[in-house]
């Protein structure tokens, strides 16, 4: 399967991030441009899951600090991520 548009518009990216990234019904998750790809299986592994979210941490570096660290550690992170993104 694939997915346009999944990494500006928030229609679709949080489509992906919700139903595809954390589902127990996808592997082999990726991300080319814009465009999520993965293979629909019936029940995907531990080690699947994990990769999968391993590939949205990468996605959306500063969306996953903004979820796991505490506000201060956030702030100082954020402003990393932006000057290394520049």
């Amino acid at each position: 399967m694939a997915f346009h548009d999944t990494t500006r518009k928030m229609g679709p990216k949080r489509l992906v991030e919700e139903r595809v990234f954390r589902s127990s019904s996808f592997r082999s998750v990726g991300v080319v441009d814009s465009i999520t790809f993965c293979r629909k299986v019936a029940q995907n592994s531990a080690l699947d899951r994990a990769l999968n979210r391993l590939v949205l941490l990468r996605k959306h570096p500063a969306d996953a600090v903004k979820k796991l660290l505490p506000r201060p550690a956030r702030t100082m992170v954020t402003g990393i991520l932006a000057r290394v993104r520049r």
